[in-house]
C-alpha cells in the first residue's frame, strides 16, 4: 500500500468499484495512513494526534489524494503530518 498512488485511492473511494470495495479500500488506507503517522509521531516524540480528530486527519489526506492523483499516499500522509507538526509548534510557543 505504501507505494500505491493516490489515483488508486481516489478510484477506490469514488465508489466506481462498488460499495464493498470502496469500504475495504478506505479501511485499508486509513489503517496504513494512521500507522505511518503514528510511527512518525513516536519516532519524533510529537503528540500530533492531540491536535485533531482522526476523521479530520483522514479527510485532509483524502482531499490531498483526490486533488493529486499522481502522488503516492505516503506523500499525502506526510504533508498532513507536517501540517500537524506546524500546528503543534504554534501551540507550544
Amino acid at each position: 500500500i505504501a507505494v500505491a498512488n493516490t489515483y488508486y485511492l481516489a478510484l477506490m473511494l469514488s465508489g466506481k468499484k462498488g460499495e464493498e470495495q470502496q469500504a475495504a479500500a478506505k479501511k485499508s488506507y486509513e489503517q496504513w495512513v494512521f500507522g505511518f503517522m503514528s510511527s512518525l509521531a513516536l519516532v519524533h516524540s510529537q503528540p500530533v494526534f492531540d491536535l485533531s480528530k482522526p476523521e479530520e486527519i483522514w479527510l485532509a489526506v483524502e482531499t490531498i489524494c483526490k486533488k493529486n492523483p499522481e502522488q503516492h499516499v505516503f506523500e499525502a500522509a506526510s504533508v498532513v503530518y507536517l501540517q500537524l507538526l506546524k500546528m503543534l509548534s504554534k501551540t507550544m510557543k
